[in-house]
């Protein structure tokens, strides 16, 4: 069995593997007013003043699952067929866990 054969036949047991959440952050253009709001006071968390006129890059946690095809093709580069049996182990012993 060639390379790219085994590639697709690990990639199609991505499909099977459960969806795991993961909290990111993105980057959200905000406005000084609405974030006065938000905290309730004219301070920034780290002690800035917020100023109404102008917008602030804030950022804000978002949740996303982990995309198991990226990771399995990534760890298959590098480690091969092996390295994919260990990733899908520890998936499912992650979701074992929680």
């Amino acid at each position: 069995m060639g390379k790219k054969s085994s590639l697709k036949k690990i990639l199609r047991l991505c499909k099977n593997l459960p969806s795991i959440p993961k909290t990111i952050h993105e980057y959200h253009i905000v406005k000084g007013i609405d974030l006065i709001a938000e905290y309730g006071t004219n301070e920034m968390p780290n002690g800035d003043i917020i100023d109404t006129n102008k917008t602030y890059k804030v950022p804000m946690p978002v949740i996303t699952e982990i995309n198991h095809k990226k990771n399995i093709k990534y760890i298959y580069s590098k480690g091969g067929a092996k390295g994919t049996t260990v990733y899908i182990d520890a998936v499912i012993d992650h979701i074992k866990n929680n």
